[in-house]
């Protein structure tokens, strides 16, 4: 820190001073923190009461290196979850914080392959098992089949790679509570117990798939900030898998650029680092001084190192050691051990570190400053006059003039949406508003964007662009601006629920743009925001869309709804009961092909395309049932691939999901479709199949009641489906393509009236911007003008400006932003932001009336 002309004091903490300490830490810029583990409380004191305080001197804008939170959450087994997306992860990483969820959870992850069990708070190995089952008897596809309590396991604990064998039970019992008459006679160091407390106090297990390639050994990369500075390969004694020190492990050491790990190294550099602390919760830290990765190959033999699969297996920087000055710590054969007694080429070493942490942490710290100074500045600018600003900075260095310029430049960073309503009552997560349009003065009516941000995603979610937002909300926003409205972008965090909800009650209306599922993967809870804002609904404030609209209009039995209407199949069926579903569907898949639909599965998983695989359909409705035995050719929408079943089986699958009664299934999905009853989604759609599907389906891009494209999706050649990525071919129409006149004519003048008060909808305006995908259900040879059309589906649910994409951040365009949309493109988004603006206003106009 020196050699970097900053200071740096040396202090002890004692517990019996902690008000003293902590009054004297106020005192500093920043705080390196090196206390080794659980060593506060050997001296007497408490951990807890010693990181609350950290955490207040943090709050106050003082730097530590690493903050309590650092350590706690890069340091939690959990984080490999959080990384589990990214280059350096597994996704079948998974979390346990109950008893519960441990037992049903390992059952059947252990059936499917080995696994590793890892503890959150052991060290050195220990806690963390490397199991197999001594029998050997894997199923072949994951949740076939689960663990019972009396299989026997062979375990090896990674603190000295000693083995046990226990059954699954005895286990998950010492797993729980410990050694005890359950869980049996153990040779372990450790005590188990490794859920106790709960999860707040760290209780939790990590279950990870084994990655055989361990024996060969690890790598540590040694980090300060985000420059690796060393390499360390610790390859296990023969015969072990665990290379923790003390365990006769061979360790090969290798600089930061060394060639065989170069994939590795960028990988982890330049994708996945920039999103780490993000994903962990760490947003608003640095990434840490000094701290350690250790990676385990997860790729088979033989393939090449330009392609080899690195994994995390943990994080550190706790107090992570610096290696070369081992010689100064004192043991019994060296009780007066001291700085000098380090090599001088051991020095040289560590001054290397140090000086490379000094240019880190003021990095760091000028960055952190120029943002308090652009706080202070605001503060000030506001209360002084012209004359005393020109003063000020008259009487200043020119080094302090460049320095205010360059805060006065970052001082926009961060700050509420400008607009009529003051936002800065919740979080602001956005960086910036760059692209939003200035707003009205007087506007019309006050609008918000919602947003949800991530904060355990890379980039914060799949559609989000570098500055936080989603990618296509600025063509939304600026719409209602060009119509005289305004529009101002925030963020839900489920930290500051009411807060947000009490800030919505100030606008007249909110455009809803929160990917389903992203409240819940940001630790939320959609049920209780979908009540607020229905809440919210209530009070006369518009919601595009309102939760009602969403829920009514995807869910698949809106097509029962409208099957008398032109765009329906009046033999469409929806059942919300096992019972139903198994009559109704041995009756109708007795007469013709027919097409099965989950309501809650996306990108075609559960929707099948059945047929009787012996052809021997009924030539009347109703005249026979099909038995149990009778076998299915089914392809599922989502990859068209096939597979064979009997009536039976299908029917188990779609109720109860893969068991023994069901067989064996490769479909990614789970079955269960009627899970929960009808009012948690469980329903099943029952629908004819039309044939010409084969020759695509029609999806029409809607503002309200305009159409402003057709796009037509012509599966693979031999597929049914044309879901993207399953190589569908994609044709784009204009709104009046007469070829479609005879469905376009049919669906906004008779039909599209009829739609929303059929859904029950008959209060709610037409959705801002949708989709409907309609299918050919006429033979060939009916000519275009009297083909019929039936919708495939509705969709509202925070539909995307395909034209906008360039704007959402990737693993190849990490800081994709606004700007990189070309400008053909921008130019079409904002025809669309515009129309909907148009229509928007019209919707609030008419309900001022």
């Amino acid at each position: 820190m020196i050699s970097a002309g900053m200071s740096c004091q040396l202090i002890h903490y004692t517990h019996e001073e902690h008000d003293k300490f902590f009054d004297l830490c106020k005192k500093f810029d920043f705080l390196i923190v090196r206390c080794n583990p659980g060593q506060i409380k050997a001296d007497g004191g408490d951990q807890g009461k010693f990181d609350n305080s950290m955490r207040e001197v943090r709050k106050a804008g003082i730097q530590a290196w690493p903050s309590p939170d650092v350590m706690e959450k890069m340091g939690a087994k959990d984080a490999l979850c959080k990384v589990a997306t990214m280059n350096c992860g597994l996704e079948d990483t998974l979390a346990y914080y109950s008893e519960e969820d441990f037992g049903v959870g390992f059952k059947k992850t252990m059936a499917f392959q080995p696994r590793v069990i890892k503890q959150n708070r052991g060290s050195s190995g220990e806690g963390i098992w490397i199991i197999k089952l001594k029998a050997g008897n894997y199923c072949a596809t994951f949740g076939e089949r689960s663990c019972e309590n009396d299989e026997k396991l062979i375990l090896m604990e990674a603190n000295d790679n000693h083995e046990e064998e226990h059954t699954v039970g005895e286990f998950i019992e010492f797993c729980v509570n410990g050694c005890n008459d359950k869980s049996g006679t153990w040779t372990s160091k450790g005590v188990g117990k490794y859920l106790e407390g709960g999860k707040a106090a760290g209780g939790q297990i990590v279950d990870q798939r084994f990655c055989p390639r361990i024996v060969e050994g690890e790598l540590r990369y040694n980090q300060i900030g985000d420059a690796v500075v060393g390499i360390i390969h610790k390859k296990p004694k023969e015969g072990g898998i665990s290379a923790v020190g003390g365990t006769g492990s061979i360790y090969t050491y290798y600089g930061p650029d060394e060639p065989k790990f170069k994939n590795l190294t960028d990988n982890f550099l330049k994708i996945d680092l920039p999103k780490i602390m993000p994903a962990l919760d760490l947003a608003e830290e640095p990434i840490p001084l000094w701290w350690t990765t250790d990676f385990i190959l997860a790729s088979p033999e033989g393939t090449p190192a330009e392609e080899e699969k690195w994994i995390v297996g943990e994080f550190n920087c706790s107090c992570v050691g610096i290696s070369k000055c081992l010689a100064a710590y004192c043991k019994d054969d060296t009780p007066n051990a001291k700085f000098d007694d380090i090599a001088p080429e051991d020095k040289e070493e560590a001054k290397r570190y140090g000086d490379l942490m000094g240019v880190k942490a003021l990095g760091i710290m000028e960055v952190a400053m120029g943002s308090g100074a652009s706080k202070g500045l605001a503060a000030a600018t506001t209360a002084a006059s012209p004359e005393e600003l020109k003063k000020a900075l008259e009487a200043m260095s020119e080094e302090d003039r460049k320095k205010v310029g360059a805060a006065l430049k970052t001082s926009g960073a961060n700050k509420a949406c400008p607009g009529p309503v003051d936002c800065s009552s919740i979080t602001v997560v956005a960086k910036d508003c760059i692209g939003v349009n200035e707003q009205p003065a007087e506007p019309k009516f006050k609008g918000a964007l919602c947003q949800i941000y991530v904060r355990n995603q890379p980039y914060g979610g799949s559609d989000k662009s570098s500055n936080g937002h989603r990618y296509d909300s600025i063509p939304f926003a600026n719409g209602m601006i060009s119509a005289g409205m305004s529009c101002q972008l925030i963020h839900y965090t489920h930290e500051e629920h009411d807060k947000f909800f009490e800030l919505c009650k100030k606008f007249d209306f909110l455009i809803v743009r929160c990917n389903p599922g992203q409240i819940k993967a940001d630790g939320g809870d959609q049920g209780k925001f979908d009540k607020s804002m229905k809440e919210v609904r209530k009070a006369g404030i518009q919601a595009w869309p309102s939760p009602d609209v969403m829920e009514k209009m995807g869910a698949k039995d809106a097509l029962c709804k409208v099957a008398t209407m032109n765009c329906g199949l009046e033999d469409t069926l929806a059942y919300y009961s096992e019972e139903d579903f198994g009559a109704g569907f041995k009756k109708t898949m007795a007469f013709q092909p027919r097409v099965i639909k989950q309501n809650r599965g996306s990108s075609g998983e559960g929707i099948w395309i059945i047929k009787l695989k012996a052809g021997n359909y009924c030539a009347t409705f109703g005249e026979r049932l099909c038995e149990n035995d009778e076998v299915l050719i089914l392809m599922e929408a989502n990859d068209n691939h096939e597979e064979e079943h009997t009536v039976g089986e299908f029917i188990e699958f779609c109720v109860n999901g893969c068991n023994d009664k069901s067989g064996k299934w490769t479909s990614k999905g789970v079955g269960k479709y009627l899970e929960g009853g009808k009012a948690a989604g469980g329903q099943i759609v029952d629908q004819r199949f039309c044939p010409r599907i084969v020759e695509g389906e029609l999806r029409y891009n809607q503002i309200g009641d305009a159409v402003v494209g057709i796009i037509h999706k012509k599966p693979k050649e031999g597929g049914i489906s044309a879901v993207g990525g399953t190589g569908s071919i994609y044709t784009y129409y204009g709104p009046d393509e007469p070829k479609f006149k005879n469905l376009t004519d049919n669906f906004l003048k008779i039909d599209l009236p009829k739609i929303m008060p059929a859904l029950d909808l008959a209060d709610e305006p037409i959705p801002l911007w949708w989709t409907t995908d309609f299918i050919l259900a006429s033979p060939e040879g009916t000519p275009a003008e009297e083909e019929k059309w039936i919708v495939g589906e509705f969709n509202c649910s925070c539909v995307g400006i395909s034209k906008c994409l360039a704007a959402y951040c990737k693993d190849d365009t990490p800081n994709a932003k606004f700007d990189d949309i070309a400008p053909e493109d921008k130019e079409e988004a904002k025809r669309y932001g515009d129309l909907m603006g148009v229509k928007a206003l019209g919707i609030m106009e008419a309900a001022k009336k």
